[in-house]
């Protein structure tokens, strides 16, 4: 019975010389008919392409079905002054202690540290500082470099991008140990000798307030790219 039924399955396959009777071989055989229907759809075709390319107005991958916009004008401006914001805090006083900024390492013998704790929170505010303006640079280079490519454009972008998540991780450590809290014997903490996350933003100025917003404004834009 077993045999029968294998025998039943060999004589339904197709043989390999009705295998090639289909679409294509010798259901249509013959030349294939043009791609274009006539030279006017593809010189039309051509113009589209030609606009598209030459257009600077948005970048979009053509392969999206829905042709979503991945970087507009409006993006590049807000990364750009938010990458210029970070540029110039690093200029600018961080908290109310003359001479934070740029002139921190002029000016840190002033700043007593009440113990480990807060050394290295001067530490990482320094190093918080320098990486947040080095990033603004670097955004600001990957913005207006030329490519040829968009996509290849907006793969760089994106890559100089992530580097700002160095600056922010070195923000969320800042407030974590703000959080905890640490002894110091500056007088400019308003908890006389403690320094916790009520001092950080107490005692902010305009350099903080510059720089923590653009950073974070360019890390979220990176999950749009």
């Amino acid at each position: 019975m077993e045999d029968q039924n294998q025998k039943n399955i060999s004589a339904e396959r197709v043989s390999d010389e009705d295998r090639f009777k289909y679409i294509g071989f010798e259901i249509y055989p013959g030349k294939t008919r043009k791609f274009w229907e006539n030279e006017e759809e593809k010189k039309n075709y051509l113009e589209e392409i030609k606009r598209k390319k030459s257009s600077s107005s948005l970048l979009e991958r053509e392969h999206s079905i829905i042709k979503m916009i991945l970087f507009s004008k409006t993006d590049k401006v807000i990364l750009t002054i938010a990458s210029i914001f970070m540029v110039l805090s690093v200029f600018l006083p961080w908290f109310s202690i003359k001479g934070i900024g740029l002139l921190f390492f002029f000016q840190i013998s002033k700043l007593q540290a009440g113990g480990v704790l807060f050394g290295l929170f001067m530490v990482l505010m320094i190093l918080t500082i320098l990486s947040s303006a080095a990033a603004g640079v670097i955004n600001l280079g990957a913005l207006y470099k030329k490519e040829k490519d968009p996509e290849y454009y907006l793969i760089n972008l994106k890559k100089k991008l992530k580097l700002n998540y160095i600056p922010l991780i070195l923000w969320a450590v800042v407030i974590f140990i703000s959080v905890i809290g640490m002894n110091t014997s500056s007088p400019n903490s308003s908890a006389g000798g403690s320094f916790n996350i009520v001092d950080l933003f107490t005692q902010s100025s305009v350099g903080l307030w510059l720089s923590l917003p653009s950073l974070i404004i360019n890390c979220v834009k990176i999950s749009d790219l």
